[in-house]
């Protein structure tokens, strides 16, 4: 009995000990960019990623970035602490292009700036990154993975393309303006223009409350909790026409 559980133990220390060699933060980004202008070829959203050696000695790390099919048409490079990679590299380990350049951390150094770009391409989606990370040496046991859920110019439930804001509109809405800001009770908009409804959204780009316009109308926001959300101005014909940052206090 004695020895069975030794034994069991021992397993469990080693499977604990490989799962702290290599952390990873965020685990998780849930990003969400409703107006980006993807007529312009180079629009490029930015994520970070802080990868820590947990252990007392300096080790390689392999790292692979695996993309959903429905954003084969997004150009995806990485950056780590030694090449800014072209989006045909889809690890720093690989055969095809030949890449051997693991990313090597001193004892218990993080890295704050692991660098994911996201270039759209013209092509607005939902997708999945995911960043796995393990050991040059050992590069088929993944330690930790980062996931990214994205979402470019494509609704909550990513069914349907919510159209830019272009020049023309940009131009026609200018004056627009929310006040007070940051608020605790309401909000008003300076606006002559009509809408066929607003949105206050999360930063996740999730609906929370949806007003119906009315010129000088104040929209009641007082039991929302504190933090940054977005007013999203919506024509019934021109979709998305605006988004206006909104900050709510707690006092």
């Amino acid at each position: 009995m004695k020895k069975t559980i030794l034994i069991s133990f021992l397993i469990l220390s080693f499977f604990t000990s490989k799962s702290q060699i290599i952390s990873v933060t965020p685990a998780a980004i849930d990003t969400v960019f409703l107006d980006l202008d993807l007529e312009n070829n180079s629009e490029v959203v930015r994520l970070k990623i802080k990868v820590a050696n947990l252990t007392a000695d300096t080790i390689g790390i392999k790292w692979l970035r695996v993309v959903d099919e429905a954003c084969d048409s997004w150009d995806i490079p990485i950056g780590d602490n030694n090449i800014h990679y072209f989006p045909a590299v889809s690890s720093n380990i690989q055969l095809d292009p030949d890449v051997n350049q693991p990313m090597y951390l001193d004892s218990l150094e993080t890295y704050d700036f692991f660098q994911v770009e996201i270039y759209p391409r013209s092509n607005a989606a939902c997708c999945e990154i995911k960043m796995h990370f393990s050991l040059a040496d050992d590069p088929d046991n993944i330690l930790a993975t980062t996931v990214i859920n994205a979402n470019v110019n494509m609704d909550e439930n990513c069914e349907n393309e919510i159209p830019p804001l272009n020049t023309e509109n940009a131009a026609e809405l200018a004056p627009i303006k929310v006040f007070p800001n940051p608020t605790k009770d309401y909000f008003n908009l300076t606006t002559t223009e009509v809408f066929s409804s607003i949105s206050l959204r999360n930063i996740l780009g999730q609906e929370i409350i949806n007003y119906s316009y009315s010129m000088d109308g104040q929209y009641n926001i007082s039991n929302m909790p504190a933090g940054l959300y977005f007013i999203q101005l919506q024509d019934e014909v021109r979709g998305t026409l605006k988004l206006l940052p909104l900050t709510i206090n707690d006092y």
